[in-house]
């Protein structure tokens, strides 16, 4: 969901670098640009112990909804590994909760907010995220948790969770669940994020890996994707990991599972991603 450590590798840098070779109407894309609408500083934030205590206050409750939405996903059966499982996922949560916390969610959402109302804040070109008093740390720390749980309307935070149980404790030879679950979802998935890319709306999506690592997982900003392929392609994202530029997601749409493969860090592969239920704000109340 997170990752407090950028890990820069080899990204695309621009669209004109993303196009090269395949022709300017070749790539699906929308208005965004890293370099112009997104934040020049890296996801490397220092939060405060209360500002840590309301993200896990926010958190915890989501549990048992993952619990539900997972055993809702696999029938009766379904219920039986998630015991230990969900014991397990709150102590990790605890755990990497006093480790850290990044907060690409919020950084995607407010970078989105931003463009759509054609705002261009100072503070876009720090080298460093913004102090803890400064009201565009507020906002994107609002942000964040805005992208867990969507204005109580539904919480993708527990849907991710409720895909980290299937993908880790349902193994598929008993409870259908396991990888081959996330690439069905995923598939549905990507024909939705096709669909807004095509109308030049980007989608900020979360992206789950074959980790057991709560905040080991991420989110990102699609603008552009290449699906020109039944079942490969790749998405252009800003990446908040690597400001400044156009990172790529190569997904494999497998007969058992998802593999894909991100340009911007070393990650474990990619098992499953779904768009975000996105609802933008005006900055201009909070930051203009």
């Amino acid at each position: 969901m997170t990752v407090p450590n950028p890990c820069p590798r080899g990204s695309v840098g621009s669209w004109s670098k993303a196009q090269r070779g395949l022709g300017e109407s070749a790539v699906p894309k929308t208005g965004f640009d890293p370099q112009v609408h997104g934040f020049a500083f890296p996801n490397r934030w220092r939060l405060g112990e209360g500002e840590l205590k309301v993200v896990g206050q926010r958190l915890n409750p989501l549990l048992r909804r993952a619990v539900i939405l997972a055993w809702a996903a696999l029938g009766c059966l379904g219920r039986l590994p998630f015991c230990r499982g969900v014991l397990r996922l709150r102590e990790k949560v605890k755990k990497d909760m006093a480790q850290g916390f990044g907060l690409c969610g919020g950084m995607c959402f407010a970078a989105l907010d931003l463009y759509k109302v054609a705002l261009q804040l100072s503070e876009q070109s720090l080298d460093t995220p913004p102090p803890p008093e400064s009201p565009l740390h507020a906002y994107i720390l609002r942000r964040q948790l805005h992208s867990l749980v969507h204005l109580r309307l539904r919480s993708d935070a527990a849907r991710y969770m409720a895909w980290l149980l299937i993908l880790n404790h349902a193994p598929a030879r008993l409870f259908r669940g396991g990888p081959g679950w996330l690439l069905a979802r995923s598939r549905r998935e990507w024909s939705k994020l096709k669909a807004s890319i095509d109308a030049g709306e980007p989608v900020p999506i979360l992206l789950v890996r074959d980790t057991q690592d709560v905040f080991g997982n991420h989110q990102v900003l699609a603008i552009g994707c290449d699906h020109a392929q039944a079942d490969r392609g790749a998405i252009y994202v800003y990446d908040p990991n690597c400001p400044g530029q156009v990172s790529t997601i190569e997904i494999d749409f497998g007969e058992k599972q998802l593999n894909g493969r991100e340009s911007c860090c070393e990650s474990p592969p990619l098992r499953g991603f779904f768009c975000q239920a996105y609802k933008p704000l005006d900055p201009a109340v909070d930051v203009g």
